[in-house]
């Protein structure tokens, strides 16, 4: 089977509509995106009015959970303003609800489209085949059969790093943003976590197992080649 994974949008909308235009998305490829969709960047609802219209064309498209996804239905149920203010939700309140005055929690519940809200809470924790782990936040080398959310989403792992840590196929994720603005590849895992949102860093993807990597740049320029191997320098 052939793959095109999305890394990390952050709220990123102008870098997604670009990279949706890149002709591999509408042939025979599964196209997964890691999570991590909302918050930081500028236009979370626009990156989620994107994503659904694209999964209203290739509605087998497989969209896993980021922890700032789960985030934001958190801060719905729990109210935790500066919790969600630290992980970057003030961009997300701010694009949903504008200059917000009294109850910020009960003005994003407001304004956040149910459609929005019915995709956030459809995503799924990962996405596995027999050659390749799916997941936002890769595995745990302690437990690496351990599929629950914790593990698939919220923690961090960074051992994944290490060449000694086993699995017997390919995690792809995200999460762990690379400082070098490019994906991290090495024969036991990819992270495409380039900064998108975060770092002024590209939105990236690669395309297996061709191991192609795409790039959309913050001034929406569009670069594809084949993939190096560089060192990961982990935030």
């Amino acid at each position: 089977m052939n793959f095109f994974v999305v890394g990390d949008i952050h709220g990123c909308s102008a870098q997604l509509r670009v990279l949706l235009e890149h002709r591999e998305l509408y042939r025979d490829r599964q196209v997964v995106f890691l999570g991590d969709f909302v918050d930081v960047g500028q236009d979370s609802p626009g990156v989620i009015d994107l994503l659904l219209a694209f999964r209203a064309k290739r509605p087998e498209t497989v969209f896993l959970q980021g922890n700032h996804d789960v985030g934001l239905l958190t801060y719905l149920r729990s109210g935790d303003f500066a919790a969600y203010a630290e992980a970057g939700g003030i961009a997300t309140i701010r694009a949903y609800c504008g200059e917000v005055h009294g109850d910020v929690r009960a003005a994003l519940e407001r304004e956040l489209p149910q459609t929005h809200c019915g995709f956030l809470r459809d995503l799924t924790p990962y996405f596995e085949t027999k050659d390749y782990l799916f997941s936002h936040c890769g595995y745990s080398p302690e437990s690496p059969l351990d599929r629950s959310v914790e593990t698939m989403v919220l923690q961090s792992h960074q051992r994944l790093f290490e060449n000694s840590v086993p699995l017997g196929k390919l995690a792809v994720c995200g999460h762990y943003f690379q400082r070098t603005r490019r994906p991290f590849i090495s024969e036991r895992v990819i992270c495409l976590d380039t900064g998108c949102g975060i770092l002024g860093g590209p939105l990236s993807a690669v395309l297996l197992p061709d191991f192609r990597i795409v790039q959309v740049s913050t001034d929406l320029s569009l670069s594809e080649g084949p993939a190096s191997r560089p060192k990961s320098v982990l935030g």
